[in-house]
């Protein structure tokens, strides 16, 4: 089912604390009206894989050392990129951005608990249906976001 959910984890992120064994994550919750059926699960599982691949952490089912929970809460695609025909109003770009709010909860040291809201955006050929290339933007925007989260959480270790 996640075939080809993957991305490109290469990007510099910071180092994971000591003090944090395990962690929970929650799975994603959607409250936006559009997008794939299995976004949730798509960013869930991206999620817990990048936390495995980037830090020693054992992943627990409920109460850890930290807590991660977030929240999918924008997906928009708005055109970009006029095309410069000035006898059509056509954008030669679609831009689809996701947003989500996250909690992050660190039992042991609460001082670095936070709720932040995260935004990413990827663009697109006008000329593409979204359905054909909707798998791999959400992959591409979750790393990303996954990424800003990861750092968030982490950046001052």
């Amino acid at each position: 089912m996640l075939a080809g959910c993957s991305f490109n984890g290469s990007f510099k992120t910071a180092q994971a604390p000591d003090h944090i064994n395990n962690i929970f994550i929650e799975n994603y919750y959607n409250e936006t009206p559009n997008g794939p059926p299995n976004m949730s699960l798509v960013f869930t599982e991206l999620t817990k894989e990048y936390f495995q691949r980037n830090t020693n952490f054992k992943l627990v089912n409920g109460y850890g050392d930290a807590e991660l929970q977030a929240t999918v809460v924008r997906y928009d695609v708005t055109p970009i990129a006029p095309t410069g025909d000035q006898n059509a109003e056509v954008a030669s770009q679609n831009r689809l951005t996701i947003g989500v709010q996250v909690k992050y909860v660190d039992n042991i040291k609460n001082e670095n608990s936070f709720t932040k809201s995260f935004s990413k955006f990827s663009d697109f050929d006008a000329e593409s249906n979204l359905s054909d290339v909707e798998t791999d933007l959400v992959n591409e925007i979750a790393g990303l976001l996954i990424i800003d989260i990861f750092n968030a959480a982490y950046d001052n270790w």
